[in-house]
């Protein structure tokens, strides 16, 4: 389920043998490496085949009557719980279906689940004295006299003790859709699912790549303005085009599309195309493998080189996975995430040290620090669990457009 303005809600499959064995073709083919398909998921070719529409309501109809909005998701989840309880009948054998999670961007999170901490509850200045309720719906982070949001390490993050069975109910009235599904009831927040769609491609990935390209733009690949700096990076950028046939599909970069407004504003990817954060990623870890010399700017130029790598292994060793990780998948697949997790937050306090505006310590980067730690706990109670639904749930908005048109 996504989207403010129109609420669509839907399903789809998280396991079984995959039904749909098309290549992709298109953005698919283009968003993917060749490697990158082997997901024992059915999630490619037309989402017809692999998305199941329930209803869909425009936000007009519920944004002055949100009790409309929270019928819908109480009747879905009574029907979803039937679904399990009694199931279906298909050529005299019954079928059931079980509820793994809830997914969305994170406004569409925060209203389902009539979340009291959300992303919007942070300190607007250093000197705000509202007090706030947290950040995370997971756990404890951003709350007044509580534990920072910003320490991304989960290993030793002091928000690590009010995650799991010690996390507080993140709602004054439990939410309606939890009202017939069954869930783990001693971690009922945990229904409420993050994905890498919205937190990586569409959120921290976009922070990371903005802020890498205009600490290149400022530094080694400054030409004296900046009409010419953004010149030679388009240059660079079509040449990386012709080596990795793999376009982005915003054409070219400018400083708009970088969100950069001078050295006081921190700049993040404006592009559309969540698909295109991974593709000027490795288009950065190109540039990188040309120009990373020993200068003043080299230590900062290798926290960003290890950034890239770090996020692309975690990512393809994911795509390249069944729907259960191997004991070895999950073990590199963890040890990437952690290495990006506590790389990205270096990368924040050297700009801070260097007094420059660049990778913000935003909740999205709180939250893929969950997205990592849910892997982390379930390879500790049994390495051969660890479970890609859990991070790949919602991964299908990337590369299912026809989805969206037939909306």
């Amino acid at each position: 389920m996504e989207t403010a303005k129109s609420p669509v809600p839907d399903m789809q499959p998280s396991g079984g043998a995959p039904q749909n064995r098309k290549r992709p073709r298109g953005m698919e083919a283009a968003a993917m490496d060749d490697d990158e398909v082997a997901m024992g998921i059915n999630l490619l070719g037309n989402s017809l085949g692999n998305r199941f529409l329930f209803v869909a309501i425009h936000n007009n109809y519920i944004k002055n009557d949100d009790s409309i909005f929270y019928d819908l998701m109480g009747f879905w989840g009574k029907e979803m719980g039937t679904l399990f309880d009694e199931g279906f009948q298909i050529h005299g054998q019954i079928f059931k279906i079980a509820v793994l999670g809830m997914c969305g961007d994170a406004p569409f999170i925060r209203d389902a689940g009539l979340m009291t901490r959300s992303f919007n509850n942070i300190r607007k200045s250093a000197t705000a004295n509202t007090i706030l309720p947290g950040v995370c719906y997971l756990c404890a982070a951003g709350k007044t006299h509580g534990p920072d949001f910003e320490n991304l390490d989960i290993l030793t993050a002091e928000w690590l003790s009010t995650t799991g069975v010690n996390n507080l109910l993140p709602w004054n009235e439990p939410p309606p859709i939890l009202a017939h599904i069954p869930c783990q009831q001693q971690n009922l927040a945990n229904f409420f699912k993050g994905d890498l769609f919205h937190i990586w491609y569409s959120g921290l990935g976009k922070d990371f790549c903005g802020s890498s390209l205009i600490f290149l733009l400022k530094t080694v690949m400054h030409k004296g303005n900046k009409a010419n700096s953004m010149s030679f990076l388009n240059e660079e950028l079509r040449r990386w085009q012709r080596i990795s046939k793999s376009p982005p599909h915003f054409g070219k970069f400018t400083w708009d599309l970088l969100d950069y407004d001078g050295p006081r504003k921190y700049p993040k990817g404006k592009w559309s195309k969540g698909m295109d954060t991974g593709k000027v990623t490795k288009f950065i870890e190109f540039l990188l493998s040309e120009i990373l010399v020993e200068n003043e700017h080299g230590p900062m130029l290798t926290l960003i080189q290890e950034g890239c790598k770090s996020i692309g292994i975690f990512l393809r060793t994911l795509f390249k996975a069944g729907f259960f990780l191997t004991e070895q998948e999950a073990h590199q697949a963890i040890s990437a995430g952690y290495t990006f997790l506590l790389t990205y937050q270096n990368l924040a306090k050297t700009a801070f040290s260097l007094n420059k505006a660049l990778y913000k310590l935003k909740p999205k980067a709180h939250a893929f620090a969950h997205l990592v730690l849910e892997m982390l706990v379930q390879y500790k109670q049994d390495r051969s669990s660890v479970c890609n639904c859990d991070i790949l749930l919602g991964y299908h908005a990337v590369y299912q457009p026809e989805y969206k048109a037939r909306r």
